[in-house]
């Protein structure tokens, strides 16, 4: 496996949404940006030892909040997928387990993922059965793309919201860690109808207030400091919307364009593909 270069693809508005970053030198070098349609027959041209991992739909994925204790007798990712797939009444052969562990390891967000949903996204993108491929979810890809290639924000809990036609795919970061992910489904929604805008838009806020209060059950007890929005469908105006009801400011999100290689058209919007670029981080 080539550890040097990885590859995220975004499945967002039936589109592909790629990029590639390049691991070799002192900070991650993004080496390719590309937005392409889902592919009808034939595979995807990616080297077989190359690092890919796709975005699964937020709808797919099932969170479970933990506070189990450290135990240096125990691995605590162990233990936290013995406590997600107890809960499950299948076989845990059917699903993938993932564990976002915080650096003080007293809290632990649990991912569970169904296997056929994977061979399912690998066949709609195009890529061979026996390819390697790696799935994470939309919204912790959001998170980290934020946080590894997005410029600092100084906040210290912050909400991050992605709005495509379908979907709201959010994200709670607490001291620069992803502490809960959340999805809104937009299908019914014309982002350009400020009227429906405005009703997501309450219905966001009151996601986000019971997700913030859920996480001072868990020790998180500061307010929110900001939104921070990523979405090329929402103009000025909606920004202005959005602001009515998060007086606590809300910005767009921004990449870090010293992460972008020469290669990389300048008037691309790099915002774009902040989710495929977060697939690359490990």
């Amino acid at each position: 496996m080539n550890e040097l270069k990885s590859v995220g693809i975004d499945i967002s508005d039936n589109q592909l949404l790629i990029a590639e970053v390049l691991h070799d030198s002192v900070r991650p070098q993004v080496v390719k940006l590309e937005a392409t349609e889902i592919p009808e027959k034939e595979s995807i041209a990616f080297a077989p030892d190359l690092n890919v991992t796709l975005s699964i739909p937020d709808k797919q994925v099932t969170v479970r909040h933990m506070r189990l204790k450290p135990d240096d007798s125990f691995d605590l990712g162990s233990r936290c997928q013995f406590e997600m797939s107890s809960s499950l009444l299948e076989d845990i052969n059917n699903f993938q387990f993932d564990c976002l562990i915080s650096k003080s390891r007293e809290r632990q967000l649990g991912l569970i993922y169904r296997r056929t949903l994977i061979y399912e996204l690998k066949a709609q993108t195009g890529f061979d059965s026996e390819q390697d491929v790696t799935c994470i979810s939309r919204a912790v890809a959001l998170g980290r793309g934020l946080i590894a290639f997005g410029e600092h924000v100084p906040d210290e809990f912050f909400a991050l919201a992605d709005f495509s036609d379908r979907t709201v795919t959010i994200c709670l970061i607490y001291k620069r860690e992803i502490v809960d992910i959340a999805r809104l489904s937009a299908d019914k929604t014309s982002l350009t109808n400020s009227a429906d805008l405005e009703h997501l838009i309450i219905e966001l806020k009151t996601l986000i207030n019971f997700r913030i209060a859920a996480l001072a059950e868990q020790g998180i007890t500061l307010p929110l400091s900001s939104l921070i929005i990523n979405s090329e469908l929402i103009d000025t105006g909606g920004i202005d919307l959005i602001k009515r009801y998060f007086p606590v400011g809300v910005s767009r999100a921004s990449i870090n364009t010293g992460f972008l290689g020469e290669k990389i058209d300048s008037q691309l919007a790099p915002e774009k593909f902040l989710i495929s670029l977060g697939l690359t981080v490990k």
